[in-house]
Protein backbone atom coordinates (compact mmCIF):
# COMPACT_ATOMS: atom_id res chain seq x y z
CA UNK A 1 0.00 0.00 0.00
CA UNK A 2 1.41 3.40 -0.94
CA UNK A 3 -0.90 5.10 1.61
CA UNK A 4 -1.46 3.78 5.10
CA UNK A 5 -4.61 1.77 5.67
CA UNK A 6 -7.14 3.43 7.97
CA UNK A 7 -8.49 1.10 10.67
CA UNK A 8 -11.18 2.08 13.17
CA UNK A 9 -10.79 0.41 16.58
CA UNK A 10 -14.08 0.36 18.52
CA UNK A 11 -13.40 -0.81 22.09
CA UNK A 12 -14.83 0.55 25.35
CA UNK A 13 -11.80 -0.54 27.39
CA UNK A 14 -9.10 2.10 26.95
CA UNK A 15 -6.33 -0.34 27.84
CA UNK A 16 -7.53 -2.86 25.25
CA UNK A 17 -7.98 -0.08 22.70
CA UNK A 18 -4.43 1.17 23.26
CA UNK A 19 -3.10 -2.39 22.98
CA UNK A 20 -4.87 -2.99 19.66
CA UNK A 21 -3.75 0.39 18.30
CA UNK A 22 -0.14 -0.22 19.29
CA UNK A 23 -0.17 -3.61 17.52
CA UNK A 24 -1.55 -2.06 14.33
CA UNK A 25 0.65 1.04 14.51
CA UNK A 26 3.75 -1.17 14.80
CA UNK A 27 3.18 -2.49 11.26
CA UNK A 28 4.04 1.01 9.95
CA UNK A 29 1.37 0.42 7.28
CA UNK A 30 -1.75 1.10 9.33
CA UNK A 31 -3.13 4.25 10.97
CA UNK A 32 -5.54 3.27 13.77
CA UNK A 33 -8.44 5.51 14.89
CA UNK A 34 -10.22 5.08 18.21
CA UNK A 35 -13.89 5.05 19.17
CA UNK A 36 -14.93 4.01 22.68
CA UNK A 37 -18.66 3.48 22.09
CA UNK A 38 -20.86 2.27 19.29
CA UNK A 39 -22.31 5.75 18.96
CA UNK A 40 -18.83 7.25 18.49
CA UNK A 41 -18.07 4.66 15.83
CA UNK A 42 -21.18 5.53 13.82
CA UNK A 43 -20.43 9.27 14.15
CA UNK A 44 -16.86 8.66 12.94
CA UNK A 45 -18.14 6.89 9.83
CA UNK A 46 -20.33 9.86 8.96
CA UNK A 47 -17.11 11.87 8.56
CA UNK A 48 -14.67 9.28 7.22
CA UNK A 49 -14.71 5.81 5.70
CA UNK A 50 -12.20 3.42 7.31
CA UNK A 51 -10.68 0.53 5.35
CA UNK A 52 -11.45 -1.95 8.15
CA UNK A 53 -13.12 -1.99 11.58
CA UNK A 54 -11.92 -3.87 14.67
CA UNK A 55 -15.10 -4.02 16.76
CA UNK A 56 -15.71 -5.09 20.36
CA UNK A 57 -18.97 -7.00 20.85
CA UNK A 58 -19.94 -6.04 24.40
CA UNK A 59 -20.04 -2.26 24.98
CA UNK A 60 -22.26 0.11 26.95
CA UNK A 61 -25.02 1.61 24.82
CA UNK A 62 -25.00 0.26 21.27
CA UNK A 63 -23.42 -3.20 21.15
CA UNK A 64 -20.93 -4.32 18.55
CA UNK A 65 -23.59 -6.50 16.93
CA UNK A 66 -25.90 -3.49 16.56
CA UNK A 67 -23.09 -1.36 15.09
CA UNK A 68 -22.39 -4.08 12.56
CA UNK A 69 -26.09 -4.38 11.73
CA UNK A 70 -26.38 -0.64 11.03
CA UNK A 71 -23.16 -0.69 9.06
CA UNK A 72 -24.35 -3.47 6.74
CA UNK A 73 -27.66 -1.63 6.17
CA UNK A 74 -25.82 1.39 4.76
CA UNK A 75 -24.98 0.90 1.04
CA UNK A 76 -21.95 3.18 1.24
CA UNK A 77 -20.47 1.40 4.28
CA UNK A 78 -21.59 -2.23 3.97
CA UNK A 79 -18.42 -3.32 2.14
CA UNK A 80 -16.12 -2.32 5.02
CA UNK A 81 -14.74 -5.53 6.57
CA UNK A 82 -15.49 -5.98 10.28
CA UNK A 83 -13.42 -8.11 12.67
CA UNK A 84 -15.07 -8.77 16.02
CA UNK A 85 -12.84 -8.78 19.12
CA UNK A 86 -14.46 -10.39 22.14
CA UNK A 87 -14.09 -12.70 25.09
CA UNK A 88 -17.37 -14.34 24.01
CA UNK A 89 -16.01 -17.10 21.80
CA UNK A 90 -18.92 -19.55 22.05
CA UNK A 91 -19.91 -21.11 18.75
CA UNK A 92 -23.35 -19.44 18.71
CA UNK A 93 -21.76 -15.99 19.25
CA UNK A 94 -19.26 -16.51 16.45
CA UNK A 95 -22.01 -17.73 14.09
CA UNK A 96 -24.23 -14.76 14.98
CA UNK A 97 -21.45 -12.31 14.22
CA UNK A 98 -20.53 -13.94 10.94
CA UNK A 99 -24.19 -14.04 9.90
CA UNK A 100 -24.34 -10.30 10.48
CA UNK A 101 -21.57 -9.81 7.94
CA UNK A 102 -18.36 -9.84 9.98
CA UNK A 103 -15.38 -11.34 8.18
CA UNK A 104 -13.54 -12.73 11.21
CA UNK A 105 -13.30 -13.12 14.98
CA UNK A 106 -10.34 -12.51 17.31
CA UNK A 107 -10.68 -13.87 20.84
CA UNK A 108 -9.55 -12.09 24.01
CA UNK A 109 -7.01 -12.06 25.50
CA UNK A 110 -5.54 -10.71 22.29
CA UNK A 111 -2.49 -12.42 20.79
CA UNK A 112 -0.69 -9.68 18.80
CA UNK A 113 0.56 -11.96 16.02
CA UNK A 114 -2.93 -13.34 15.34
CA UNK A 115 -4.59 -9.90 15.32
CA UNK A 116 -1.96 -8.45 12.98
CA UNK A 117 -2.12 -11.41 10.58
CA UNK A 118 -5.91 -11.33 10.33
CA UNK A 119 -6.09 -7.56 9.87
CA UNK A 120 -3.43 -7.72 7.16
CA UNK A 121 -5.20 -10.57 5.35
CA UNK A 122 -8.59 -8.88 5.33
CA UNK A 123 -7.13 -5.52 4.30
CA UNK A 124 -5.44 -7.23 1.36
CA UNK A 125 -8.68 -8.92 0.32
CA UNK A 126 -10.62 -5.68 0.72
CA UNK A 127 -8.14 -3.70 -1.38
CA UNK A 128 -8.25 -6.45 -4.00
CA UNK A 129 -12.07 -6.26 -4.19
CA UNK A 130 -11.89 -2.47 -4.59
CA UNK A 131 -9.27 -2.97 -7.28
CA UNK A 132 -11.63 -5.38 -9.07
CA UNK A 133 -14.38 -2.74 -9.06
CA UNK A 134 -12.00 -0.22 -10.59
CA UNK A 135 -10.84 -2.74 -13.19
CA UNK A 136 -14.44 -3.54 -14.00
CA UNK A 137 -15.23 0.05 -14.98
CA UNK A 138 -11.99 1.60 -16.18
CA UNK A 139 -9.23 0.87 -18.64
CA UNK A 140 -6.13 0.01 -16.60
CA UNK A 141 -3.67 1.45 -19.11
CA UNK A 142 -5.21 4.86 -19.81
CA UNK A 143 -7.46 5.43 -16.81
CA UNK A 144 -10.37 6.13 -19.17
CA UNK A 145 -13.71 4.41 -18.88
CA UNK A 146 -13.97 0.99 -20.52
CA UNK A 147 -16.55 -0.58 -22.84
CA UNK A 148 -18.75 -1.73 -19.96
CA UNK A 149 -18.97 1.82 -18.58
CA UNK A 150 -19.60 3.21 -22.06
CA UNK A 151 -22.54 0.88 -22.67
CA UNK A 152 -24.08 1.75 -19.29
CA UNK A 153 -23.58 5.50 -19.82
CA UNK A 154 -25.08 5.30 -23.32
CA UNK A 155 -28.17 3.46 -22.07
CA UNK A 156 -28.65 6.00 -19.29
CA UNK A 157 -28.47 8.95 -21.69
CA UNK A 158 -30.99 7.40 -24.04
CA UNK A 159 -33.34 6.60 -21.17
CA UNK A 160 -33.25 10.30 -20.21
CA UNK A 161 -33.66 11.34 -23.88
CA UNK A 162 -30.75 13.78 -23.70
CA UNK A 163 -29.41 14.93 -27.10
CA UNK A 164 -25.78 14.00 -27.76
CA UNK A 165 -23.25 13.05 -30.39
CA UNK A 166 -21.60 9.62 -30.43
CA UNK A 167 -18.05 9.61 -31.82
CA UNK A 168 -16.06 6.52 -32.77
CA UNK A 169 -12.34 7.20 -33.09
CA UNK A 170 -9.61 4.90 -34.40
CA UNK A 171 -5.90 5.78 -34.47
CA UNK A 172 -4.13 5.76 -37.84
CA UNK A 173 -0.77 3.99 -38.13
CA UNK A 174 -0.72 2.90 -34.50
CA UNK A 175 0.24 -0.69 -35.31
CA UNK A 176 3.57 0.23 -37.01
CA UNK A 177 4.58 2.24 -33.93
CA UNK A 178 3.65 -0.64 -31.64
CA UNK A 179 5.45 -3.22 -33.82
CA UNK A 180 8.61 -1.22 -34.51
CA UNK A 181 9.14 0.49 -31.14
CA UNK A 182 7.55 -2.14 -28.87
CA UNK A 183 4.57 -2.35 -26.57
CA UNK A 184 6.08 0.09 -24.07
CA UNK A 185 6.05 2.75 -26.77
CA UNK A 186 2.54 1.76 -27.79
CA UNK A 187 1.33 2.03 -24.21
CA UNK A 188 2.87 5.48 -23.78
CA UNK A 189 1.28 6.60 -27.01
CA UNK A 190 -2.17 5.40 -25.94
CA UNK A 191 -1.79 7.15 -22.58
CA UNK A 192 -0.87 10.42 -24.28
CA UNK A 193 -3.78 10.10 -26.69
CA UNK A 194 -6.11 9.54 -23.74
CA UNK A 195 -4.79 12.65 -22.05
CA UNK A 196 -5.33 14.75 -25.16
CA UNK A 197 -8.87 13.49 -25.62
CA UNK A 198 -9.77 14.31 -22.03
CA UNK A 199 -8.24 17.79 -22.24
CA UNK A 200 -10.15 18.59 -25.44
CA UNK A 201 -13.69 17.76 -24.29
CA UNK A 202 -15.66 19.12 -21.34
CA UNK A 203 -16.11 17.53 -17.92
CA UNK A 204 -19.73 16.74 -18.80
CA UNK A 205 -18.62 14.70 -21.81
CA UNK A 206 -17.56 11.05 -21.78
CA UNK A 207 -14.38 9.38 -23.08
CA UNK A 208 -13.70 5.62 -23.12
CA UNK A 209 -11.18 3.22 -24.59
CA UNK A 210 -13.08 0.24 -26.00
CA UNK A 211 -10.31 -1.62 -27.82
CA UNK A 212 -6.61 -1.62 -28.65
CA UNK A 213 -6.47 1.77 -30.39
CA UNK A 214 -10.21 2.43 -30.46
CA UNK A 215 -11.87 5.17 -28.47
CA UNK A 216 -15.43 6.40 -28.12
CA UNK A 217 -16.63 9.83 -27.03
CA UNK A 218 -20.07 11.10 -26.07
CA UNK A 219 -20.46 14.85 -26.48
CA UNK A 220 -23.50 16.03 -24.55
CA UNK A 221 -26.11 18.56 -25.60
CA UNK A 222 -25.20 18.47 -29.28
CA UNK A 223 -28.12 18.79 -31.69
CA UNK A 224 -26.61 19.65 -35.09
CA UNK A 225 -23.84 18.62 -37.48
CA UNK A 226 -22.02 21.99 -37.35
CA UNK A 227 -21.76 21.76 -33.54
CA UNK A 228 -20.19 18.29 -33.58
CA UNK A 229 -17.96 19.12 -36.56
CA UNK A 230 -16.41 21.91 -34.49
CA UNK A 231 -15.48 19.39 -31.74
CA UNK A 232 -14.19 16.81 -34.24
CA UNK A 233 -11.96 19.39 -35.95
CA UNK A 234 -10.35 20.15 -32.57
CA UNK A 235 -9.83 16.45 -31.90
CA UNK A 236 -8.18 15.77 -35.26
CA UNK A 237 -5.83 18.72 -34.91
CA UNK A 238 -4.67 17.93 -31.38
CA UNK A 239 -4.21 14.23 -32.12
CA UNK A 240 -2.11 14.97 -35.21
CA UNK A 241 0.48 16.92 -33.20
CA UNK A 242 3.78 15.04 -32.51
CA UNK A 243 4.14 12.69 -29.53
CA UNK A 244 7.35 12.42 -27.50
CA UNK A 245 7.96 8.90 -26.17
CA UNK A 246 10.48 8.11 -23.43
CA UNK A 247 12.17 4.91 -24.58
CA UNK A 248 15.25 5.07 -22.34
CA UNK A 249 17.19 6.73 -25.12
CA UNK A 250 19.27 9.89 -24.94
CA UNK A 251 16.43 11.93 -26.40
CA UNK A 252 12.70 11.23 -26.44
CA UNK A 253 11.53 9.55 -29.64
CA UNK A 254 9.09 11.70 -31.59
CA UNK A 255 6.32 9.95 -33.50
CA UNK A 256 3.40 11.15 -35.60
CA UNK A 257 0.00 9.55 -35.86
CA UNK A 258 -3.48 10.75 -36.73
CA UNK A 259 -7.04 9.59 -36.20
CA UNK A 260 -10.10 8.65 -38.22
CA UNK A 261 -13.48 9.57 -36.78
CA UNK A 262 -17.09 8.60 -37.41
CA UNK A 263 -20.08 10.18 -35.74
CA UNK A 264 -23.84 9.98 -35.35
CA UNK A 265 -26.36 12.14 -33.53
CA UNK A 266 -29.05 11.18 -31.04
CA UNK A 267 -31.95 11.53 -31.66
CA UNK A 268 -31.41 13.23 -35.03
CA UNK A 269 -30.08 10.09 -36.79
CA UNK A 270 -31.88 7.51 -34.65
CA UNK A 271 -33.31 7.06 -31.16
CA UNK A 272 -32.25 3.41 -31.02
CA UNK A 273 -29.12 2.53 -29.00
CA UNK A 274 -27.91 -0.28 -31.24
CA UNK A 275 -28.55 1.59 -34.47
CA UNK A 276 -26.70 4.63 -33.12
CA UNK A 277 -23.60 2.56 -32.34
CA UNK A 278 -23.73 0.93 -35.77
CA UNK A 279 -24.19 4.29 -37.50
CA UNK A 280 -21.15 5.85 -35.78
CA UNK A 281 -19.03 2.76 -36.48
CA UNK A 282 -20.20 2.66 -40.10
CA UNK A 283 -19.34 6.34 -40.55
CA UNK A 284 -15.83 5.74 -39.20
CA UNK A 285 -15.37 2.76 -41.50
CA UNK A 286 -16.37 4.93 -44.46
CA UNK A 287 -13.95 7.68 -43.35
CA UNK A 288 -11.13 5.11 -43.40
CA UNK A 289 -12.09 4.13 -46.93
CA UNK A 290 -11.81 7.76 -48.00
CA UNK A 291 -8.36 8.14 -46.44
CA UNK A 292 -7.01 8.63 -42.93
CA UNK A 293 -6.93 11.71 -40.66
CA UNK A 294 -10.49 12.75 -41.43
CA UNK A 295 -14.07 12.22 -40.31
CA UNK A 296 -17.46 11.34 -41.66
CA UNK A 297 -20.85 11.86 -40.05
CA UNK A 298 -23.52 9.28 -40.62
CA UNK A 299 -26.00 9.72 -43.42
CA UNK A 300 -28.29 7.16 -45.07
CA UNK A 301 -26.30 7.39 -48.29
CA UNK A 302 -23.30 5.52 -46.85
CA UNK A 303 -25.23 2.33 -46.00
CA UNK A 304 -25.18 1.11 -49.60
CA UNK A 305 -21.54 2.14 -50.03
CA UNK A 306 -20.41 0.16 -46.98
CA UNK A 307 -22.54 -2.91 -47.66
CA UNK A 308 -20.96 -3.31 -51.10
CA UNK A 309 -17.49 -3.33 -49.59
CA UNK A 310 -18.13 -5.69 -46.69
CA UNK A 311 -17.27 -9.32 -47.00
CA UNK A 312 -20.27 -11.17 -48.35
CA UNK A 313 -21.91 -14.28 -46.92
CA UNK A 314 -21.04 -16.05 -50.13
CA UNK A 315 -17.40 -15.08 -49.65
CA UNK A 316 -17.11 -16.63 -46.19
CA UNK A 317 -18.88 -19.79 -47.37
CA UNK A 318 -16.32 -20.08 -50.18
CA UNK A 319 -13.51 -19.43 -47.67
CA UNK A 320 -14.64 -22.37 -45.55
CA UNK A 321 -15.12 -24.64 -48.55
CA UNK A 322 -11.70 -23.74 -49.99
CA UNK A 323 -9.94 -24.19 -46.62
CA UNK A 324 -8.74 -20.57 -46.59
CA UNK A 325 -8.98 -20.28 -42.80
CA UNK A 326 -5.73 -21.13 -41.01
CA UNK A 327 -4.62 -21.67 -37.44
CA UNK A 328 -1.77 -19.62 -36.00
CA UNK A 329 -0.26 -20.11 -32.55
CA UNK A 330 0.97 -18.16 -29.52
CA UNK A 331 3.07 -20.27 -27.11
CA UNK A 332 2.92 -20.35 -23.31
CA UNK A 333 6.20 -21.22 -21.61
CA UNK A 334 7.53 -22.41 -18.27
CA UNK A 335 9.98 -19.92 -16.79
CA UNK A 336 11.38 -22.56 -14.45
CA UNK A 337 11.98 -25.25 -17.08
CA UNK A 338 12.32 -23.21 -20.26
CA UNK A 339 9.83 -25.42 -22.11
CA UNK A 340 6.70 -24.77 -24.15
CA UNK A 341 3.60 -25.71 -22.15
CA UNK A 342 0.88 -25.02 -24.68
CA UNK A 343 -0.06 -23.22 -27.88
CA UNK A 344 -3.00 -20.81 -27.94
CA UNK A 345 -4.91 -21.15 -31.21
CA UNK A 346 -5.50 -17.98 -33.24
CA UNK A 347 -7.63 -17.89 -36.39
CA UNK A 348 -6.67 -16.08 -39.61
CA UNK A 349 -8.28 -15.93 -43.07
CA UNK A 350 -5.94 -16.11 -46.05
CA UNK A 351 -8.31 -14.27 -48.35
CA UNK A 352 -7.78 -14.78 -52.06
CA UNK A 353 -7.90 -11.04 -52.79
CA UNK A 354 -7.31 -9.18 -49.52
CA UNK A 355 -4.48 -11.27 -48.09
CA UNK A 356 -4.20 -12.42 -44.48
CA UNK A 357 -7.14 -11.14 -42.39
CA UNK A 358 -7.41 -10.97 -38.58
CA UNK A 359 -10.66 -12.03 -36.85
CA UNK A 360 -11.89 -8.47 -36.32
CA UNK A 361 -12.07 -8.18 -40.12
CA UNK A 362 -14.40 -11.12 -40.68
CA UNK A 363 -16.07 -12.31 -37.46
CA UNK A 364 -18.87 -9.75 -37.71
CA UNK A 365 -19.81 -11.17 -41.11
CA UNK A 366 -20.04 -14.68 -39.64
CA UNK A 367 -22.25 -13.42 -36.81
CA UNK A 368 -24.55 -11.42 -39.10
CA UNK A 369 -24.77 -14.43 -41.42
CA UNK A 370 -25.60 -16.77 -38.50
CA UNK A 371 -22.55 -18.90 -39.38
CA UNK A 372 -20.64 -18.40 -36.12
CA UNK A 373 -21.33 -21.96 -34.97
CA UNK A 374 -20.20 -23.41 -38.29
CA UNK A 375 -16.90 -21.54 -37.99
CA UNK A 376 -16.44 -22.82 -34.44
CA UNK A 377 -16.92 -26.44 -35.56
CA UNK A 378 -14.40 -25.81 -38.35
CA UNK A 379 -11.81 -24.49 -35.85
CA UNK A 380 -12.28 -27.49 -33.51
CA UNK A 381 -11.71 -29.90 -36.38
CA UNK A 382 -8.63 -27.99 -37.54
CA UNK A 383 -7.21 -28.09 -34.00
CA UNK A 384 -7.83 -31.84 -33.67
CA UNK A 385 -6.16 -32.48 -37.02
CA UNK A 386 -3.15 -30.49 -35.79
CA UNK A 387 -3.01 -32.55 -32.59
CA UNK A 388 -3.09 -35.73 -34.64
CA UNK A 389 -0.33 -34.51 -36.98
CA UNK A 390 2.03 -33.48 -34.20
CA UNK A 391 1.38 -36.71 -32.32
CA UNK A 392 2.31 -38.70 -35.43
CA UNK A 393 5.52 -36.65 -35.69
CA UNK A 394 6.54 -37.81 -32.21
CA UNK A 395 5.53 -34.76 -30.19
CA UNK A 396 4.82 -35.94 -26.64
CA UNK A 397 2.38 -33.16 -25.66
CA UNK A 398 0.93 -30.73 -28.20
CA UNK A 399 -1.36 -28.91 -25.77
CA UNK A 400 -3.68 -26.63 -27.80
CA UNK A 401 -5.77 -23.87 -26.20
CA UNK A 402 -9.00 -22.60 -27.78
CA UNK A 403 -10.60 -19.34 -26.60
CA UNK A 404 -14.37 -19.70 -26.40
CA UNK A 405 -17.00 -17.05 -26.86
CA UNK A 406 -19.94 -17.12 -24.46
CA UNK A 407 -22.17 -18.64 -27.17
CA UNK A 408 -19.61 -21.38 -27.79
CA UNK A 409 -19.19 -22.25 -24.11
CA UNK A 410 -22.94 -22.54 -23.42
CA UNK A 411 -23.57 -24.52 -26.61
CA UNK A 412 -25.16 -27.77 -25.47
CA UNK A 413 -23.56 -29.58 -28.42
CA UNK A 414 -20.03 -28.56 -27.40
CA UNK A 415 -18.97 -32.02 -26.20
CA UNK A 416 -20.63 -33.60 -29.23
CA UNK A 417 -18.73 -31.32 -31.61
CA UNK A 418 -15.42 -32.24 -29.99
CA UNK A 419 -16.14 -35.97 -30.11
CA UNK A 420 -17.20 -35.71 -33.76
CA UNK A 421 -13.97 -33.84 -34.58
CA UNK A 422 -11.87 -36.69 -33.15
CA UNK A 423 -13.98 -39.28 -34.95
CA UNK A 424 -13.91 -37.54 -38.35
CA UNK A 425 -10.16 -36.90 -38.02
CA UNK A 426 -9.55 -40.53 -37.02
CA UNK A 427 -7.63 -39.18 -34.05
CA UNK A 428 -7.15 -41.20 -30.86
CA UNK A 429 -9.84 -39.86 -28.43
CA UNK A 430 -7.30 -40.18 -25.59
CA UNK A 431 -5.57 -37.19 -27.16
CA UNK A 432 -8.55 -35.07 -26.09
CA UNK A 433 -6.43 -34.38 -23.01
CA UNK A 434 -4.26 -32.25 -25.32
CA UNK A 435 -7.18 -29.87 -25.85
CA UNK A 436 -7.84 -27.03 -23.42
CA UNK A 437 -10.75 -24.58 -23.60
CA UNK A 438 -10.24 -21.08 -22.19
CA UNK A 439 -13.25 -19.30 -20.67
CA UNK A 440 -13.45 -15.90 -18.88
CA UNK A 441 -14.96 -15.88 -15.40
CA UNK A 442 -17.68 -13.49 -16.59
CA UNK A 443 -19.08 -16.35 -18.70
CA UNK A 444 -18.99 -18.89 -15.88
CA UNK A 445 -20.86 -16.75 -13.35
CA UNK A 446 -23.86 -16.19 -15.61
CA UNK A 447 -25.03 -19.71 -14.77
CA UNK A 448 -22.73 -21.37 -12.26
CA UNK A 449 -24.58 -24.68 -12.12
CA UNK A 450 -24.60 -25.05 -15.90
CA UNK A 451 -20.90 -24.07 -16.02
CA UNK A 452 -20.05 -26.81 -13.50
CA UNK A 453 -21.97 -29.39 -15.52
CA UNK A 454 -20.38 -28.31 -18.78
CA UNK A 455 -16.87 -28.45 -17.32
CA UNK A 456 -17.54 -31.88 -15.77
CA UNK A 457 -18.83 -33.24 -19.08
CA UNK A 458 -15.75 -31.92 -20.87
CA UNK A 459 -13.54 -33.49 -18.20
CA UNK A 460 -15.22 -36.86 -18.78
CA UNK A 461 -13.89 -36.93 -22.36
CA UNK A 462 -10.47 -35.62 -21.26
CA UNK A 463 -10.81 -31.95 -22.28
CA UNK A 464 -9.63 -29.41 -19.71
CA UNK A 465 -10.97 -25.91 -19.04
CA UNK A 466 -8.95 -22.92 -17.83
CA UNK A 467 -10.25 -19.69 -16.31
CA UNK A 468 -9.22 -16.62 -18.29
CA UNK A 469 -9.05 -12.93 -17.26
CA UNK A 470 -8.95 -13.70 -13.53
CA UNK A 471 -8.80 -10.35 -11.77
CA UNK A 472 -11.01 -8.46 -14.20
CA UNK A 473 -14.35 -10.13 -13.46
CA UNK A 474 -16.16 -10.98 -10.26
CA UNK A 475 -16.27 -14.74 -9.66
CA UNK A 476 -16.40 -16.09 -6.12
CA UNK A 477 -13.53 -17.96 -4.53
CA UNK A 478 -15.89 -20.84 -3.76
CA UNK A 479 -16.89 -21.17 -7.41
CA UNK A 480 -13.27 -21.25 -8.53
CA UNK A 481 -12.41 -23.82 -5.88
CA UNK A 482 -15.37 -26.04 -6.81
CA UNK A 483 -14.55 -26.28 -10.52
CA UNK A 484 -11.98 -28.71 -11.99
CA UNK A 485 -9.98 -26.01 -13.76
CA UNK A 486 -6.62 -26.83 -15.34
CA UNK A 487 -5.29 -23.29 -14.86
CA UNK A 488 -6.33 -19.87 -13.63
CA UNK A 489 -4.96 -17.22 -15.97
CA UNK A 490 -4.35 -13.85 -14.33
CA UNK A 491 -5.56 -10.86 -16.31
CA UNK A 492 -2.93 -8.92 -18.26
CA UNK A 493 -3.94 -5.68 -16.52
CA UNK A 494 -2.46 -6.96 -13.26
CA UNK A 495 0.73 -8.05 -15.05
CA UNK A 496 1.07 -4.67 -16.75
CA UNK A 497 1.36 -2.88 -13.38
CA UNK A 498 4.33 -4.90 -12.11
CA UNK A 499 6.83 -2.33 -10.87
CA UNK A 500 4.26 -0.55 -8.71
CA UNK A 501 4.58 -1.65 -5.08
CA UNK A 502 0.84 -1.61 -4.38
CA UNK A 503 0.05 -3.44 -7.63
CA UNK A 504 2.70 -6.06 -6.92
CA UNK A 505 1.15 -6.74 -3.50
CA UNK A 506 -2.25 -7.21 -5.09
CA UNK A 507 -0.78 -9.52 -7.72
CA UNK A 508 1.08 -11.54 -5.10
CA UNK A 509 -2.17 -11.91 -3.14
CA UNK A 510 -3.93 -13.12 -6.29
CA UNK A 511 -1.19 -15.68 -7.07
CA UNK A 512 -1.23 -17.00 -3.50
CA UNK A 513 -5.02 -17.18 -3.58
CA UNK A 514 -5.02 -19.24 -6.78
CA UNK A 515 -2.42 -21.63 -5.36
CA UNK A 516 -4.30 -21.98 -2.06
CA UNK A 517 -7.43 -22.92 -4.03
CA UNK A 518 -5.53 -25.84 -5.54
CA UNK A 519 -5.11 -24.40 -9.04
CA UNK A 520 -2.10 -23.54 -11.18
CA UNK A 521 -1.69 -19.79 -11.77
CA UNK A 522 -0.62 -18.55 -15.20
CA UNK A 523 0.07 -15.05 -16.50
CA UNK A 524 -0.66 -13.52 -19.89
CA UNK A 525 0.70 -10.34 -21.42
CA UNK A 526 4.28 -10.73 -20.14
CA UNK A 527 6.36 -8.23 -22.11
CA UNK A 528 9.59 -7.59 -20.18
CA UNK A 529 12.16 -9.32 -17.97
CA UNK A 530 11.02 -7.46 -14.83
CA UNK A 531 7.54 -8.97 -15.15
CA UNK A 532 8.94 -12.44 -15.87
CA UNK A 533 11.31 -12.30 -12.89
CA UNK A 534 8.57 -11.18 -10.50
CA UNK A 535 6.20 -13.92 -11.63
CA UNK A 536 8.85 -16.63 -11.38
CA UNK A 537 9.90 -15.48 -7.90
CA UNK A 538 6.33 -15.38 -6.60
CA UNK A 539 5.13 -18.77 -7.76
CA UNK A 540 3.71 -18.12 -11.22
CA UNK A 541 6.23 -19.59 -13.70
CA UNK A 542 3.67 -20.36 -16.44
CA UNK A 543 3.53 -17.32 -18.71
CA UNK A 544 2.60 -16.10 -22.16
CA UNK A 545 3.56 -12.88 -23.92
CA UNK A 546 5.51 -11.13 -26.61
CA UNK A 547 8.63 -11.15 -24.41
CA UNK A 548 9.18 -14.67 -25.74
CA UNK A 549 7.70 -14.76 -29.21
CA UNK A 550 5.05 -13.34 -31.47
CA UNK A 551 2.35 -15.28 -33.28
CA UNK A 552 3.68 -18.38 -35.09
CA UNK A 553 2.37 -19.93 -38.28
CA UNK A 554 1.88 -23.68 -38.56
CA UNK A 555 5.41 -24.39 -39.80
CA UNK A 556 7.14 -22.30 -37.12
CA UNK A 557 4.93 -23.75 -34.36
CA UNK A 558 5.71 -27.26 -35.63
CA UNK A 559 9.46 -26.65 -35.41
CA UNK A 560 9.03 -25.47 -31.81
CA UNK A 561 6.85 -28.43 -30.83
CA UNK A 562 9.29 -30.92 -32.40
CA UNK A 563 12.17 -29.31 -30.51
CA UNK A 564 13.91 -28.06 -33.65
CA UNK A 565 13.73 -24.46 -32.40
CA UNK A 566 13.82 -23.04 -28.88
CA UNK A 567 11.87 -20.11 -27.53
CA UNK A 568 13.77 -17.66 -25.38
CA UNK A 569 13.22 -14.17 -24.01
CA UNK A 570 13.37 -11.43 -26.62
CA UNK A 571 15.52 -9.44 -24.14
CA UNK A 572 18.02 -12.23 -23.52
Amino acid sequence: MNEKAQVLVVEDSRSNSELICSILRATSEITPHQAFTGEEALEFMERARPDLIVLDVIMPGISGFEVCKQLKANPSLRDIPVIFVTARAAVEDVVEGLNMGAVDYVAKPIIPEILEARVRAHLALSFYKEHLKTLANTDALTGLYNRKSFEAFLRDLIEHRSPFALIYLDLDHFKPVNDELGHQAGDQLLQQVAGRLQSTVRLVDFVARIGGDEFVLIINNVKSHPAIEFVIDKLLKILAQPYNLDLSEAEPRQVHISATIGGALYPLDTDNEYELVRYADTAMYHAKELGRNQYYLYGPEIESIISNKRLSEEGIRDGLENDEFELFYLPSVSLSEGTVLSMEVLLRWRHSERGLLAPDEFLETFILSHMEERLFVFVIRKAVLQIKEWHQEGVLDAHLVLNLTHAEFINRRLVQYILQAFELSECDPLLASWLELEVPGSYLVQDIEFSRRQIRQLAEIGVTVSLDHFGSSCISIYDIHSMPLSQVKIDRKLIHDIGSESSERILQTVINMVISLGHNPAAVGVENEQQAAFLKEHGCPHVQGYLFTGVLDKEAAGRVMRGEEKISSAES
